[in-house]
Parts: structure tokens; sequence; C-alpha cells
């Protein structure tokens, strides 16, 4: 069962990388039109095996229930999206505000390889304060002057970015997944996700610091200039 997701994962990377390349457009925009397709050719696979061993009058059953169920389950997500909406905006609009490299004077003072081993424990500590890691991302995107002049590798920064999210993202009670499973389980998302998920995202986060040291010290050194 595990073979199918994994399937499904490389799918999408690699038809997001080919409609990126062929049509000249963004990475971003290229997952963007290509996940809903996905999505809907999973969906159609799996109608057309209930269709073959249980008749497409059950299978038009079933979607019609789905639909019903989706359409009076919904307004219970309105404070999931708003998070989702909310964090997107705020993070666009805090990094368009601050100055360009805003971070550059104090990161000077920092060893390189401290920089990205930082970023994980501010997603993380942001995360406690309500920020969710969306817009811290978009923050530090924003604030972090071009990493090369601090002698660090983009590549290395941006995989800092991208597992601090994943570390950060468990401990946050801003998050549309633990505001979720907290309704569901009649708690509070702050023990979903920072009570709960403690001792997991230590070991998580051990983990992110040596990937990152070792993606550093394997990458060719970057020239600071002067």
């Amino acid at each position: 069962i595990h073979l199918g997701i994994v399937a499904l994962v490389a799918l999408v990377m690699l038809l997001a990388e080919a409609t990126s390349v062929l049509l000249g457009i963004s990475l971003v925009t290229g997952v963007t039109l290509v996940v809903p397709l996905v999505g809907w050719g999973w969906l159609t696979v799996q109608a057309l095996r209930f269709a073959r061993t249980r008749g497409i009058g059950f299978v038009l059953a079933m979607l019609a229930r789905r639909l019903g169920r989706f359409r009076l389950r919904i307004p219970a997500f309105r404070g999931e999206a708003n998070v989702l909406g909310i964090s997107g905006f705020v993070g666009v609009a805090l990094g368009a505000a601050l100055p360009v490299g805003g971070f550059a004077s104090v990161l000077a003072h920092l060893l390189p390889l401290a920089i990205p081993l930082l970023v994980p424990l501010l997603l993380m500590a942001s995360g406690q304060i309500g920020l969710n890691p969306v817009a811290m991302v978009a923050v530090l995107g924003a604030a972090i002057p071009d990493p090369a002049s601090l002698g660090i590798p983009p590549a290395v920064l941006g995989f800092a970015c991208m597992l601090g999210w994943g570390v950060g993202v468990s401990v946050t009670a801003m998050s549309a997944s633990a505001i979720t499973t907290a309704r569901w389980l009649g708690v509070s998302p702050f023990t979903v996700s920072t009570l709960w998920n403690a001792r997991f995202t230590f070991a998580a986060l051990m983990l992110a610091w040596v990937a990152i040291t070792l993606l550093y010290l394997a990458w060719p050194a970057c020239v600071v200039p002067g």
C-alpha cells in the first residue's frame, strides 16, 4: 500500500517538473496545475475499480453520499481555511514590508553554518506564539540577504527552510492539521501539536541538524565577496 503513495508523490514531482520546463513556468505554478489533475485521475481510477467489482450504481451512490457529507461538513473547516489564507497573506505582507536583507547586520556576526541550523529553531519557536511556518518561511526569504554573501550555499539555506518547515509545523498549534485533529479528538490544538509531538519533534530536529550539516560540508564552498 505504501508503494502506491510513493508512486503518486513521484508522479506529481515528475509531471510538475515536466510542466514547468515545457510551458516555461515556475515549478510552483507547475505543481498547482498538476496536483488537481493527478487527484482527479486517482479518484477516477478508484471509481473504475469499484465499478468493475460492484457496479456503476454503487459508485454513483457512493459519490452522492460523499458529496452530501462534504456539503454538510465543509462549514466546520472555516477555521482551517482562515489559518491557511491568513498565513499566506501575513507572510507575503510582512515580507514586502521588510527591507531587502533586513537581517544582514545581525547575521554577519554568526558563523555561516549556524544560520541554516537556526532556521528550524526559529520556525519551532514562532509556531508557539501563533505564527504559521508558511508565514515565517516567506518572511525569512525576504529578510535574509543573498546567502552566498554570508558564506552559505543557497541550496543549503533552502534545504534548511524546507526541513525547518516540516519540523516546525509539527509543533505549531496554528496549522490546519492540528486544528482538525484537535476538533476530532476534543482537545486543544496545543495539546495535539506541542505536547504530543514534543519527543518526535526533538528527534526530528536532531536529524535535521545532521542533514543540514552534512549538506553544508559536502557542498562546494562559497566565496564571500570582499
